[in-house]
């Protein structure tokens, strides 16, 4: 953590210090909360075209204790008025404080515990930087759509909202919209009334009133058509604009089929008066804002990407969030993964309960191999944390699904899903911390979770678990030798140990063991009648671990065929460095069956790793598989294979002839490009042939852009620029920025063509697209010179807001080599003093006009007193002032000095 000290104030001989929070974790903890805000109203006029809205925001509430002031978020209003209403009905115009961060009303009196005021905050915003996003035709991007929407979390609405922009403070909310026809707004909750203004505009009066925080609240402008279904008497509508309208069925279709089965299992309904689903312009994933979803519209696909495409795993995860995350918040960004975890579960859930158990496993699988990847350094539950975007990681969602899996495994359903119950019942429009959680669960179940919670969400990491496996045939034995091998303490946790003895097919006979795992090694015995088959170990993933078995390879073949997809898997990847014919012959036989797609899936990869005659007699067999997800693997696995005419024939046909799927379209064009040479105008001359299909996201072109990369010379920059003009879709201009990465990759050591690709590049880093910036950043990274050629705009948006592209700059800035780290930390030394110095000076300015404040309102002084005027004896409300300045921390010298009261 880096201090710097200096003298902000001289004429008030106050030494004053900052931290440079920026480039350090902090401790964070829930924010103070003197003030309950009980009811937010906002009346908004929007325009669209100019991009500005013009609001008044009325905020209504209690004081907690004694206080005389309310310090509220406020970034960046212009032309702030203010009014403080008592309950008595007497209008106060405050002297207010503001420094386009921070509002702070006085209430011209003090305010007594469970009195009530409120405040009405009148400003104007212009194109916020957070929080509402306008859109509208440019000559950067010409589709565009007159569009607007809200992005509220972590802390963004307070671009636009006047409040406490903290979750732990819950409030109802109300927003009054108006705006041009034939525009609509959408809001949380009931629409209370739509009115036709004779000028050609139209209010829409939104009103939810049941409390929820202020990240959640939500505004949508634009130009939509809607479907509407019920569900239990609920208005379930569905918002796109109308080039989709005839996607919208293949994304929503199951939603109100989700509505029946989370409202079952939780056992509390649905809480809210409306559930809407919004796609929205360049929205990235989904946002659950209360009652009213905001989703992108790459969620919408057409009828050919619904053979391999679905949407479900998005619309379960933003609809168990009303619950998650709406219903019950978490009381600090810490305690996220209440939030995230259990919204990340319920995908999976719903895949078990729609799609069947093997599905659900594979899905969880997935979500344990992010939880270990993302959660080696930190705990889940964290309050030493940069910034509250930071905590949006793997741990807590990934790694929060399986802390609930692993519970649910340890309870069992029934004691499970009867604490989730009794959760939500007594926390609902509540805040949520873990241990709120843990505490119910224990009262339900029991059982002390204690050192659970301890291991799993408070400690970072998970054990590394190596089981050996020995049959004693004199004693009829099993041993099991365990250890956990990582640095750190033991985890505890009981294991699940099959002993399988028969074949491990449909159905297959076992002898199930849990034995708890409390030390860091432990040898179990275990009395078995026969020796066993196949010993399977932790088959229902109740442990998050990294898994290694040591047991006799006939008993790895006899798990190629287990009925769990992710034994399954584990088999393979044990076995794939073994070429052997059976083995080979063991893929051949998963990849023609009806295992599950990802084992299919997985024989296909690692068999084209093989390259050699079997394997590839294999993948040429396989090529006429139904499954789209298998034929795509299939595809991919041939062009890892050494080019041959058999090979490149059969990728040529799919090349050549569209596939109904555009997976195994874009497959068999990035296998095709690998197999052919640099240079070779009849694999360009097919490639540009793919860049006339349309295709869901523009997958198949971005195929065809990205392999003209891999076959063309550097003069290919010229055909890829072409693709990054406006008038092209930004999927499509996404895939040739992707492309122009993958060629300087190819031609690093060309100074004149990386010039030319910084130059594409560059706009796309400052421009207002995030997908293509985003794009743009990744292919910045594809090599060093490229970086270093565009390392200021890199650094840019390593400091800006939007939190991917700031992990993504970052990453791409990190890889530079190491020689730079010293002017680096330089340059960010210069640039933290220059800003330092910006804030002294606003901050000697704002104490003079304060000091001049207060002496207008001061009794005349004597002569003695003028004689002594230069002495700093600052009145309540300036020491009030002082220490709410954000950046800046009082130092001893302060309190030497002496506040009169």
């Amino acid at each position: 953590m880096i201090r710097i000290c200096c003298v902000a104030l001289c004429a008030l001989s106050l030494s004053l210090t900052v931290t440079a929070s920026a480039y350090a974790d902090e401790m964070h903890f829930p924010e103070d909360r003197p003030f309950d805000i009980t009811h937010i109203r906002l009346e908004i006029d929007v325009d669209l075209d100019a991009q500005t809205a013009e609001s008044v925001a009325t905020i209504a509430g209690r004081a907690l204790r004694p206080i005389d002031s309310i310090t509220l978020d406020a970034v960046d209003f212009k032309d702030v008025e203010v009014r403080v209403r008592a309950a008595s009905g007497d209008v106060l115009t405050p002297d207010f404080d503001y420094d386009e961060k921070k509002l702070i009303v006085p209430f011209g009196r003090t305010l007594q515990r469970n009195q009530q005021i409120e405040i009405g905050v009148k400003y104007r915003l212009h194109d916020p930087e957070r929080g509402l996003h306008f859109f509208k035709p440019s000559e950067e991007d010409p589709q565009a759509p007159y569009q607007l929407w809200s992005q509220g979390q972590s802390t963004s609405n307070r671009y636009w909202i006047p409040c406490f922009d903290h979750p732990n403070e819950m409030q109802t909310t109300e927003i009054i919209c108006t705006t041009k026809k034939p525009y609509i707004a959408v809001s949380n909750g009931e629409l209370i009334e739509t009115r036709d203004l004779d000028d050609g505009r139209r209010t829409f009066h939104w009103k939810l009133d049941k409390p929820h925080v202020v990240y959640l609240v939500t505004l949508v402008v634009g130009d939509f058509v809607t479907k509407t279904e019920t569900w239990n008497g609920i208005p379930v509508t569905y918002y796109v604009r109308k080039e989709f309208e005839v996607q919208m069925g293949n994304s929503f279709e199951n939603t109100t089929k989700m509505l029946d089965f989370f409202s079952a299992k939780i056992g509390v309904n649905y809480p809210w008066p409306k559930y809407d689903q919004l796609c929205c312009y360049q929205f990235g994933g989904g946002m659950e804002n209360t009652s009213s979803t905001t989703l992108g519209e790459s969620t919408l696909h057409d009828d050919r990407a619904h053979l391999d495409t679905s949407s479900d795993g998005l619309v379960a995860h933003e609809l168990a969030h009303q619950w998650f995350g709406d219903l019950l918040t978490c009381n600090d960004w810490a305690h996220l993964w209440l939030n995230e975890g259990f919204a990340t579960y319920f995908e999976a859930l719903w895949d078990e309960h729609h799609n069947g158990p093997a599905e659900f496993a594979y899905n969880m699988m997935r979500k344990a191999d992010r939880a270990k990847s993302g959660g080696k350094d930190k705990p889940v539950v964290d309050p030493m944390y940069d910034s509250a975007g930071s905590q949006f990681d793997s741990r807590a969602y990934s790694k929060g699904a399986c802390v609930l899996h692993m519970l649910r495994r340890r309870l069992g359903d029934d004691v499970f899903w009867a604490a989730i119950n009794a959760y939500v019942k007594e926390f609902g429009h509540r805040t949520v911390e873990t241990s709120d959680l843990r505490r119910v669960m224990e009262h339900v179940s029991g059982h002390s979770l204690s050192r659970f919670f301890h291991d799993w969400t408070a400690r970072p990491a998970h054990p590394s678990v190596n089981v050996a496996y020995e049959w004693l045939p004199e004693d009829k034995l099993a041993k099991l030798t365990i250890k956990q091998t990582q640095k750190d303490e033991a985890f505890h946790f009981p294991l699940q140990i099959d002993f399988v003895t028969s074949a491990p097919g449909d159905d297959y006979q076992a002898r199930t063991f849990n034995q708890y795992i409390d030390q860091k090694e432990m040898v179990v015995y275990f009395s078995l009648a026969t020796a066993p088959e196949a010993v399977r170990i932790d088959p229902s993933m109740a442990v998050l671990m990294e898994l290694s078995e040591d047991k006799p390879r006939r008993m790895w073949l006899a798990q190629l065929h287990d009925v769990n997809p992710v034994l399954q898997i584990r088999a393979i990847k044990h076995l794939e460095k073994d070429t052997d014919a059976r083995f080979v012959e063991e893929l051949r036989v998963l990849l023609l069956g009806d295992a599950h797609w990802a084992v299919r899936s997985e024989a296909a990869r690692v068999l084209g790793e093989f390259d050699e005659p079997d394997s590839r007699a294999a993948l040429l067999a396989a090529v006429e598989v139904e499954h789209p997800k298998v034929l795509a693997a299939v595809l991919k696995a041939l062009g890892d294979l050494t080019a041959d005419d058999d090979v490149t024939r059969v990728v040529m046909r799919f090349v050549d002839n569209e596939h109904d799927s555009y997976r195994v379209q874009e497959a068999a064009i990035e296998a095709y490009a690998k197999l052919a040479k640099r240079g070779d105008e009849d694999a360009i001359r097919r490639l540009r042939v793919c860049l006339q299909r349309d295709s869901h996201r523009e997958m198949v072109r971005t195929a065809a852009l990205r392999g003209l990369a891999k076959l063309g010379t550097v003069a290919t920059i010229d055909e890829l620029q072409d693709w990054l003009k406006p008038q092209h879709d930004s999927d499509v201009r996404r895939g040739a920025i992707e492309a122009i990465g993958d060629l300087a990759a190819e031609f690093e050591e060309d100074g004149a063509f990386l010039e030319s690709a910084s130059d594409a590049l560059r706009p796309f880093l400052t421009g207002k697209n995030r997908g293509l910036r985003r794009s743009a950043i990744f292919a910045a990274s594809s090599t060093d010179g490229l970086t270093r050629m565009l390392k200021s705009e890199l650094k840019e948006l390593a400091d800006g807001d939007d939190r991917r592209a700031k992990w993504a700059a970052k990453q791409a800035l990190n890889g530079l080599d190491d020689d730079e780290d010293g002017s680096e930390e330089l340059e960010r030394l210069e640039e933290e003093l220059k800003q330092l110095r910006e804030k002294n000076e606003q901050l000697h300015d704002r104490i003079r006009r304060l000091e001049a404040k207060e002496k207008a309102k001061a009794e005349p002084v004597t002569s003695e007193a003028k004689r002594t005027s230069h002495q700093f004896n600052p009145s309540r409300r300036l020491r009030r002032t002082l220490l709410c300045m954000g950046v800046f921390q009082v130092c001893d010298d302060v309190q030497r000095v002496g506040f009169a009261e």
